[in-house]
């Protein structure tokens, strides 16, 4: 394998490990957010910086979730091509 395919492989896992490495977390803490939410009042004068919160998490999941699937897309087309 060429030195550029090696170092673009070496890229691609280098980011895949950086995403799971964030998501699970993630998962966990609007998991945890998402319970808390549904135990508190609606008259908690904290439930809307919690609900706030579970926005942000969920804002950066989608984000995790979309540079995933453009990771994703961008393999299958390097392979297509018989790049990798």
């Amino acid at each position: 394998m060429p030195e550029s395919q090696t170092s673009l492989m070496k890229q691609i896992d280098l980011e895949r490990t950086f995403i799971h490495d964030l998501a699970t977390p993630l998962m966990i803490a609007g998991g945890m957010t998402d319970s808390v939410l549904s135990k508190i009042e609606d008259s908690d004068p904290n439930r809307k910086r919690l609900a706030s919160a579970f926005e942000a998490i969920n804002k950066m999941t989608d984000l995790l979730r979309s540079r995933r699937t453009a990771l994703v897309d961008q393999v299958e087309a390097l392979k297509s091509t018989n790049d990798l």
